[in-house]
């Protein structure tokens, strides 16, 4: 006759509190504080940013494309920066006539596939504030 051991677990070590499901951990957050590193790399592509700007609509793609390129330290502060900088602008029509474009829109939009892809959801703390 064969002799088998079986591993046992033991969940009465584990606190209540760490296996419920109704208080789940806090989730964790990275901060990237765009406020006291690269300074001047991030001006330098901010500038680049505003030079996208084609007939007051930026071009979202290439500007993510960018902040992409420089990393999430430069690329992920800069677009940040530059997208607070779009909130609360007025949505305006392109050209005579032309479709609305809520600029606002895009902005946040772009911002967070950038986050979501690639920052790994960190805020992004700027001298307006977190965002």
């Amino acid at each position: 006759m064969k002799t088998f051991v079986l591993p046992v677990i033991l969940l009465a070590a584990v606190p209540a509190s760490t296996v419920s499901c109704t208080n789940p951990p806090a989730a964790l957050v990275t901060l990237v504080d765009c406020t006291t590193q690269n300074l001047a790399p991030i001006a330098d592509l901010l500038n680049q940013f505003k030079n996208m700007i084609i007939g007051g609509t930026p071009n979202w793609s290439a500007i993510e494309q960018d902040a992409v390129n420089a990393g999430e330290g430069i690329g992920g502060c800069a677009l940040a920066e530059f997208s607070q900088q779009w909130f609360g602008v007025t949505p305006h029509a392109i050209g005579s006539g032309g479709p609305v474009v809520d600029e606002a829109f895009y902005a946040h939009a772009t911002l967070e596939y950038y986050r979501a892809k690639y920052a790994n959801g960190a805020t992004f703390k700027t001298p307006a504030g977190n965002i």
